[in-house]
């Protein structure tokens, strides 16, 4: 798991972006997640606008894949609390690229 954090200066806005890559196991996520809480309480104010931005690629995706989707396929991780923003599939290729956003409440994490 790799985890890393950019700092872009847009106009009078600065953006604090923590990306993560190659979480595929249930406790890689946990822990990029306890990583991403004590990030984002160290360097944000208490409302400050949090959104996650989630992406899976299939190679030649099943069709229960293809149903399913991003979100659907998250199972075991709760959004309840948080607002999911609409699925966009796109192709490269044989691959098939799942993407979204999802606003979270900061009063849910919990590190």
């Amino acid at each position: 798991m790799d985890v890393w954090s950019d700092l872009v200066l847009d106009g009078t806005h600065p953006k604090v972006c923590l990306r993560g890559s190659r979480i595929f196991m249930d406790c890689e996520y946990e822990a990029y997640l306890r990583h991403a809480c004590q990030f984002i309480y160290k360097i944000l104010p208490g409302e400050a606008g949090i959104y996650l931005f989630a992406q899976m690629t299939y190679e030649s995706p099943t069709r229960v894949q293809l149903h399913r989707k991003l979100w659907n396929a998250l199972q075991g991780i709760d959004f309840a609390d948080a607002e999911k923003g609409a699925e966009h599939v796109y192709k490269t290729g044989e691959l098939h690229h799942f993407s979204s956003l999802m606003k979270i409440k900061s009063a849910v994490l919990t590190c």
